[in-house]
This record gives C-alpha cells, structure tokens and sequence, in this order.
C-alpha cells in the first residue's frame, strides 16, 4: 500500500514537474537590496542602472538629459545591485547572488571580467587604484587592484553586513556602513527581569513576569550579564595600508546609504533607530523606531548628530 502511495505521489509530481513552462522560472527573483544601482558617468554623458531580477546592466545616453535614451542592455552575474564607474568607459557591476563582480566596457556593451568574491558583495568603491568590495554575507572587504584584478587580500570587519561604501576624494580613506548595527541591546531573562507595571485597565488580570530589553551597557543590569557588544557603525578604513582606522558609534540600528558631503569631512547615513528599550505597547503607542539621516563629522574634531 505505502509503495503504491509513493508511485502515486511520484508520478503526480512528475506530471506537476512537466506541465509548468521552463520560462516561467525566469520571473523567479530573491529580492536582493539594492545598494547603489545607478551610476552616472564623470562626464554626464552615460547612465548605467542595473536591472536586478532580469541580471542585465542597462546602459543609457544623457545626450539629452531630460530624454535618456537606452542605448544597450548588458547580462552580468545573478541580482547585481550596485553599479560604479570606474572610467568613462568602464564600470563595475556587483552580483549579490552569484558572488561576483562583473567588469563592464560600457562603449562596446560586454563583460571583459568576472571576479569572485566572497558571500553576498554589496558594493564597491575605487580608492588609490584600488577596488575595495563589500562582502555583506561575510562581514569583509576584498580588495582588488583595480587595473589588473589582482586579489590585494580582505579585510576583516566586526559588523553584521557592510553594505555601503564612500570613498574621499583623495583616495586615502574608504568608510564602509555597517547595515545590520544594532544598537547595544540585549535581553535581560525573565528571572532577573523586574516586575511588569499593573494594568492601565483595573479590570484586567496581572500581567505575566516576561523578559526585558536593556541597554547592555546599563549600570543598572551590568551585573546581570556577560555581554559584550560593539557599536561599530561607520568603520574607516585607511586605503594604503588596508587597515581599519578607526569606527564610529551610535550612528543608527540599521543604516542604509550614506554619502560624503561635498567639500566638507561629513558622512551623512541614512538609518532607523530602534526604540526597543521602551517597554509595552501603552508606553510605546505605535512608535517603534525613528527614521533619520545621521551627520558623522570624521575630521580631526569627530563627532556623531541624529536628526528625526
């Protein structure tokens, strides 16, 4: 009886198998985060912007600005998103889910090199004739010589996914965002936790004893626990020696783009701050988070300002 399920079961699947259209399988995508997917050339003359599901560079003329014109489409690695220049005539395409980059010359509309990286690159940023790629799979940087593509060795970051790059402009410095952050909370167990407040509606019951969020660096808890967690939001990394210079903290939970604002020392990210250490719904009435754009003044006065 069971073999004869399992024919049934077999045959049923092979029927399913064969009946969907092999094209069909070209609208499945993974939804990789886009992290810069439009790129404009030194010149003004060139838009790339990458198409993430269909795994293809699109290349546009801004010969007329206000009418860009497609002049090409280029197939890449599997889910690029992010794409720079290099050149007028080059850029590089990163592919989150095949761990590649893709070299593209933009003029003829081909890939001249693939390079491998390790898990998840989510951007890249050339620096002192350098590519500095994030690795947001593998809390890393690959380098790699940005002419001949030879692997200069990766970086080791303690952060949960580098996403973002910003490069200054004199190439001494490349500053990586730390997406996944946090904020240096962790959980305080129910047995040590204090007493929930009673009610606000006389009529309920006693809530139940139930654990706590806190700031792992509260005095009040810190005998309560053992953990240890470093706020490294922002990380600069000097470009020359390929060591991490120094991190900046309480920039944001999760942080997304960030850009150097011009003529100045300032990195300006883009984050939500999590109000998680405010406890139960009637305190917290619907306010999660906060949605911000941080300043981080990274001159010789250092210094760190959220705006809601």
């Amino acid at each position: 009886m069971q073999i004869q399920c399992l024919r049934t079961c077999l045959a049923s699947a092979l029927l399913l198998c064969v009946s969907v259209p092999v094209h069909a399988q070209a609208f499945v995508n993974f939804e990789s985060p886009s992290i810069h997917p439009i790129s404009v050339s030194a010149d003004g003359q060139r838009l790339l912007v990458v198409n993430t599901p269909d795994n293809r560079l699109a290349i546009y003329s801004l010969a007329q600005p206000g009418q860009p014109v497609l002049l090409r489409e280029v197939f890449v690695g599997i889910e690029p998103v992010s794409v720079r220049h290099r050149t007028k005539g080059e850029a590089w395409v990163v592919n989150q889910l095949s761990d590649s980059v893709s070299v593209v010359d933009t003029t003829r509309g081909v890939v001249t090199a693939t390079l491998h990286v390790v898990d998840e690159p989510a951007d890249v940023a050339f620096a002192a004739g350098k590519a500095f790629v994030s690795a947001a799979g593998s809390d890393a940087i690959a380098v790699f010589d940005a002419a001949t593509h030879q692997d200069l060795g990766r970086i080791d970051l303690i952060g949960d996914e580098p996403r973002d790059l910003v490069a200054s402009p004199d190439g001494k410095t490349v500053w990586v965002v730390v997406h996944r952050s946090g904020n240096e909370t962790t959980i305080l167990p129910l047995e040590d936790a204090p007493a929930p407040p009673p009610p606000v509606n006389p009529n309920l019951p006693t809530p139940p004893q139930v654990a706590l969020i806190i700031d792992s660096e509260d005095p009040t808890w810190i005998n309560k626990h053992d953990v240890v967690l470093p706020d490294y939001d922002l990380i600069e990394i000097d470009t020359a020696t390929q060591l991490v210079r120094k991190s900046y903290s309480a920039v944001g939970t999760l942080n997304f783009g960030a850009a150097l604002r011009p003529g100045t020392e300032e990195i300006w990210v883009a984050n939500t701050e999590a109000r998680n250490k405010v406890r139960f719904v009637t305190a917290l009435r619907g306010h999660a988070w906060d949605n911000r754009v941080t300043r981080v003044n990274t001159g010789s006065s250092a210094s760190v300002t959220s705006f809601d």
